[in-house]
C-alpha cells in the first residue's frame, strides 16, 4: 500500500475509482474530467478537483511523522435548469449514489492494493446551481467534499 500524502494522489485515485464505475454512476453518456473546466461538453459531467492538504508534524527528530488531512471535491454538473422538478431530484440522487459508492470504500482501495488512506468519506453534499460554459448556461449542480486521513514519514 502506497499511502497518500499529496492532493494529486487522492484526486487521481478518486478519478480512477469513478472511471471504473462511470457508466453505473453517470450513465454511458456521462463525462468524467480531472479538474473543473470552463465548458461542460455533455451532461452529466463529474469533475474531480484536488483540494487542500494539511500536514501536521506528529513527532520530532530525524524523519518526522506527519498526519495528513486530505480533501477532494467532486463537482457534478447534471443538466440545464428547466421547469422539470425531476431533473433537480435526479441530480441529487446521482450525487448521493456517488457518496454511497465512495463511503463503501473508506481506504480508497483499488485492484486489491489495500488503499491509500487510513479512512475517508464524503463529508458534505451541497446541491445548488452553477453558471457554466463561460456563464451562458445555468445548471443543476452538486458539490461533494471527500475528506480523508493518512499518516506518513517525511522523506520516505
Amino acid at each position: 500500500m502506497t499511502v497518500a500524502q499529496m492532493p494529486s494522489e487522492v484526486a487521481t485515485r478518486i478519478f480512477d475509482l469513478m472511471s471504473d464505475n462511470k457508466t453505473a454512476l453517470l450513465t454511458s453518456q456521462g463525462t468524467l474530467l480531472y479538474g473543473d473546466q470552463n465548458r461542460i461538453p455533455t451532461t452529466p459531467t463529474l469533475c474531480v478537483e484536488s483540494g487542500a492538504t494539511a500536514r501536521v508534524l506528529a513527532g520530532v527528530g530525524g524523519r518526522g511523522r506527519t498526519e495528513n488531512d486530505l480533501v477532494c471535491y467532486l463537482l457534478l454538473y447534471w443538466a440545464k435548469v428547466d421547469t422539470n422538478q425531476k431533473t433537480k431530484k435526479d441530480s441529487e440522487l446521482c450525487a448521493e449514489a456517488i457518496a454511497y459508492y465512495l463511503d463503501s470504500n473508506v481506504t480508497l482501495e483499488r485492484n486489491g492494493d489495500g488503499g491509500i488512506v487510513i479512512h475517508g468519506y464524503v463529508s458534505s453534499i451541497e446541491p445548488g446551481y452553477s453558471r457554466r460554459n463561460e456563464g451562458s448556461t445555468l445548471m443543476y449542480s452538486v458539490r461533494l467534499t471527500w475528506t480523508g486521513k493518512s499518516k506518513t514519514i517525511l522523506g520516505a
